[in-house]
């Protein structure tokens, strides 16, 4: 019994290491609300554009808040500053009868987007709550 405890203790032990993946990179943690006029948005497409490196990106659910992905299986923006781009739905997607129900790229057919670029730079900070939420109005 001990024998068949220790070999799978071991298994897992090897199965875990196996799976974690330190990636290296100098990314952060970044999430936030995007918001107009104070009412969350659906739908928001979030570039977040590093002075060097790869862009991350986002998305809002129906409560308007993002988090940020360097690659599908990493989440993440890269330390340092953004120039930040938000691709707003001209309608929302509760608008449009049937939109949970089609793929992707029917999705991005039907959808139409108004592009802001954020006017400042945005800062991710190495070991800080990165929570950057974003006011939209007629200013910007």
């Amino acid at each position: 019994m001990a024998t068949i405890y220790r070999c799978a203790l071991c298994a897992f032990m090897l199965i875990s290491l196996g799976c974690y993946q330190d990636h290296g990179l100098p990314l952060e943690e970044v999430s936030g609300l995007v918001t107009q006029d104070g009412t969350p948005l659906e739908g928001v497409t979030l570039e977040f554009r590093p002075e060097s490196g790869r862009t991350s990106f986002g998305r809002t659910d129906s409560a308007g808040k993002y988090q940020l992905q360097y690659t599908e299986t990493i989440d993440g923006g890269m330390i340092g500053k953004h120039t930040v781009e938000i691709r707003v739905p001209q309608r929302q997607p509760s608008q449009i009868p049937g939109f949970a129900e089609m793929d992707k790229e029917e999705r991005m057919m039907l959808m139409k987007y108004d592009r802001v670029t954020w006017p400042n730079a945005v800062a991710v900070t190495e070991g800080n709550d990165n929570v950057i939420d974003f006011e939209l109005n007629e200013a910007n």
